[in-house]
């Protein structure tokens, strides 16, 4: 009797630490953590899955969940008190989620055929969020600093996005609803802020933005536009917005204090 409770107790600790469910055919699951009171939950619903969990530090917090076919999921978080959300509906769908430092957080939605997305975290108390639904849209993005803030969607056919933070409290946020539209942003510095916002198809966008409290916005609803913004400086502020097919725009600000805009085919 004292044996068969010892055994109870022992796969009740193991269910609290690290859960892993599967149904259907052929999913492949393995969870590893180094450390203490980490949490990993793993589900899988489908066929030919694949899920990995590497967990090393303390208080870590991941949930993978998949359902459908030969979607795959990586999760790896070192450090402190960080958590990951992977959800993957549909088919052929990818992600990398990698955290390093102390209370980061990651949310990756994916829901649709062929979508990939690569988000690493090197620092403290950064955020991602993303949700993509539809066919072969990709994002890859890199926080590296303190407190930055990516929002990424992307719904629609062959759209990409790549984002590169690197600095404290930068704010990113892109919109994508298309065919074939395209992404850059790049801030390095503190406090600066970049939102892009496509609704079309085959347009391309490309922020950069170097130095402290710079605003950056892009809005592209039509087809074949290009939309560059290169601020160097502070408290610059630049607005572009593009209506119609094959405009073209560039907003390039060094200094201080300087304010552009640029409206097209409206």
């Amino acid at each position: 009797m004292k044996q068969v409770k010892l055994l109870s107790i022992s796969a009740a600790i193991l269910l609290a630490i690290g859960t892993v469910s599967a149904y259907a055919a052929d999913n492949d699951a393995d969870v590893d953590q180094a450390g203490n009171h980490n949490t990993a939950s793993v589900s899988q619903m489908g066929a030919d899955n694949s899920q990995r969990t590497y967990q090393t530090g303390n208080n870590n917090r991941s949930q993978a969940y998949q359902q459908g076919v030969n979607n795959e999921s990586r999760i790896r978080q070192s450090g402190n008190d960080n958590s990951t959300y992977s959800y993957q509906s549909g088919t052929d769908n990818s992600a990398e989620l990698v955290q390093r430092g102390n209370h980061n957080s990651i949310s990756a939605m994916q829901d649709g055929v062929g979508n990939s997305q690569t988000m690493v975290q090197s620092g403290n108390r950064n955020s991602a969020a993303s949700r993509q639904s539809g066919v072969d849209n990709s994002l890859s993005a890199y926080q590296n600093g303190n407190r930055n803030r990516l929002q990424a969607n992307q719904s629609g056919v062959d759209n990409s996005a790549r984002v590169n933070q690197s600095g404290d409290s930068n704010n990113a946020r892109l919109d994508q609803n298309g065919v074939a539209n395209d992404i850059v942003m790049t801030q390095s510095g503190h406090n600066n802020t970049a939102t892009t916002t496509q609704l079309g198809d085959g347009n391309q966008a490309n922020t950069h933005q170097s130095g402290n409290f710079n605003q950056a916005a892009v809005s592209q609803y039509g087809i074949d536009n290009l939309a560059i913004t290169r601020q160097a400086g502070n408290h610059n502020t630049s607005a572009i917005t593009q209506h119609g097919m094959n405009d073209s725009a560039a907003v390039t600000q060094h200094g201080n204090h300087n304010a552009a805009t640029i409206s097209q085919g409206r």
